[in-house]
């Protein structure tokens, strides 16, 4: 028997709460939501469906063994099946496609406060894209510069 890879766990963990009617109260991690979240920001979401979703809602759906919260932007349907396009606030680049695979429930509360509908104007998303890249830099260069000052503190000793 293989164990289980923690990130499929909490994937699969958080479908089977949802299917037996519980919501999920999950903290936010990256910076693609800015401003409508920030990261440590407590997230909401609900069992919701597809049908009930409208454009500026936030989604939560699953990218590889990622649970993933960004904001649908158009709604269309193909045959009898939906699909949402959607985008973080700060990110430049429209996700791929959401379907009733990867769809996982809607992001109804923020810190236990209702969520805005208002979709990013383009240069805000220029704007928050920045923020958003100048504090992934800024995380990855303080990593890099403490595992540099345990380097050299071990050479020293």
């Amino acid at each position: 028997m293989q164990p289980v890879k923690k990130e499929e766990f909490w994937v699969d963990w958080c479908k089977e709460e949802l299917a037996q009617g519980r919501s999920l109260k999950i903290p936010a991690h990256g910076f693609s939501m800015l401003p409508s979240i920030i990261q440590g920001s407590i997230v909401q979401i609900e069992a919701i469906s597809m049908e009930q979703i409208l454009p500026g809602d936030l989604i939560a759906f699953q990218r590889l063994q990622h649970l993933v919260v960004h904001r649908v932007l158009k709604i269309k349907q193909k045959d009898t099946e939906l699909l949402f396009e959607s985008q973080g606030d700060s990110n430049m680049r429209i996700d791929e496609r959401i379907t009733s695979l990867n769809y996982i429930g809607k992001v109804t509360k923020k810190n236990n406060l209702k969520l805005s509908k208002k979709i990013p104007s383009y240069p805000q998303r220029i704007f928050f894209s920045l923020i958003a890249l100048g504090l992934t830099y800024f995380f990855v260069l303080k990593n890099k510069l403490k595992k540099l000052r345990l380097r050299l503190n071990q050479q020293i000793k």
